[in-house]
């Protein structure tokens, strides 16, 4: 529990175990339309495609040239073109699996020397694969002058089985989902993960999002001493890499989560988390220009509903932040100071994401408490951000003769 040391504002502040929670009957459905599965994009226009091969298609059309008879051969994986050196983490199909170009296929499996295969025994053996290190040489022919080209990649199989995640997930559940994390709960968390690498990965994946929670909610005393608090957003980024490759329950929440804390609401929130969802939704109405959503229902503060469950831990500035907004989307305004709301945590830093997050709130409050000036040092301050620039300067035009003294 935590409790504002501002008098008569606890119901601003007061927040439940945190924890976000989880309706398991919507879960399939956001599976089913996450991006990573149902949606290619490109990478160098955005343009959207319905599958793999489409997507492939679209690389080598629009970004690599046809013309040269001797192109290298390429391969590509879910549309996209494979890294050189690639870490495969989750179970490929058939579909996902494109190749341009190529006239020989030779694979290295684990040091065992080259061995030449069919275009459907190549396929069929990348399918196959959980644990292996393999090289791949892919050739192209001119039967005119015998010329060749060719090109190799370095493919890491690291895909553990369901019931060892399982395992891990249960873990995760135990140890790291409860309201004050400490370090001896990820120590106990780290204890009891397998030794299998594949599956090890996963874990210190889910690991690192704690260790990133825990320093952000490290005091200054502690900060500087043992660990540099910007440390947090290279343990978000190095657990998002591999558990973004996991199309289960506590990776998609864990993901959302740092997408979250890293100001990343482009990419619609899953609604089987509706707390989060919601969240998200704010500020990605006011990054698109849109004008901030506004609902008729506030969510509940504590308690569970019907079939949901706590699934993730959340940092208290962002749990504080999650519910400022709902606040704001039911039409419910806090009357408090800026300063006095960052000084709740005068004994943690505050990441640069929150910072913008806490000015956008109380600017948006502000604004539909027709505190406008105060509102405007804020938005001017925003006005050149990247995210929420737009919007920014497009309240201080509206605005300027009202606002004006």
């Amino acid at each position: 529990m935590f409790e504002s040391s501002i008098e008569g504002r606890e119901d601003i502040y007061y927040y439940g175990p945190r924890s976000l929670q989880y309706n398991a009957s919507s879960y399939c459905e956001d599976i089913k339309s996450a991006p990573p599965i149902n949606n290619y994009f490109c990478t160098k226009c955005s343009e959207a495609f319905y599958s793999a091969e489409g997507l492939a298609q679209h690389y080598l059309q629009e970004h690599y040239s046809l013309e040269n008879p001797l192109s290298a051969p390429s391969l590509f994986v879910k549309g996209h073109p494979l890294p050189v050196k690639t870490t495969i983490r989750s179970r490929l199909s058939e579909r996902d699996i494109t190749v341009f170009h190529c006239d020989k296929y030779e694979v290295d499996k684990n040091g065992s020397g080259w061995h030449n295969f069919s275009e459907e025994e190549f396929k069929k053996l990348i399918l196959t694969e959980t644990d292996s290190t393999m090289m791949i040489r892919l050739t192209r022919f001119r039967r005119v002058d015998d010329s060749s080209s060719f090109s190799e990649y370095h493919l890491y199989f690291r895909i553990p089985q369901s019931t060892v995640l399982d395992g891990i997930d249960k873990a995760f559940f135990k140890y790291l989902v409860k309201k004050n994390l400490t370090h001896s709960d990820l120590s106990n968390f780290y204890s009891a993960l397998p030794d299998e690498n594949s599956a090890r990965e996963y874990g210190d994946a889910l690991g690192n999002f704690a260790l990133a929670l825990l320093i952000k909610e490290s005091t200054n005393d502690v900060l500087g001493k043992n660990i540099n608090f910007e440390e947090y957003t290279v343990k978000f980024h190095s657990a998002f890499d591999v558990l973004k490759h996991f199309h289960r329950p506590v990776a998609f929440a864990v993901t959302s989560v740092i997408r979250f804390n890293l100001n990343d609401f482009l990419d619609n929130q899953p609604d089987s988390m509706p707390v989060l969802y919601r969240a998200n939704s704010f500020f990605q109405s006011l990054v698109l220009n849109r004008g901030a959503i506004r609902l008729n229902k506030a969510l509940p503060e504590t308690g569970e509903a019907d079939g949901v469950t706590p699934i993730c831990p959340v940092d208290q500035v962002s749990d504080l932040i999650i519910k400022a907004s709902d606040r704001l989307q039911n039409n419910q305004p806090f009357f408090i100071d800026r300063k006095d709301f960052l000084a709740l945590f005068h004994e943690t830093p505050i990441s640069e994401y929150d910072r913008v997050k806490i000015d956008v709130l109380f600017a948006e409050s502000c604004l539909r408490s027709k505190r406008h000036k105060i509102a405007e040092p804020i938005l001017r301050q925003l006005q050149f951000h990247p995210l929420f620039g737009d919007w920014a300067r497009k309240k201080v035009e509206k605005g300027f003769f009202l606002w004006k003294r």
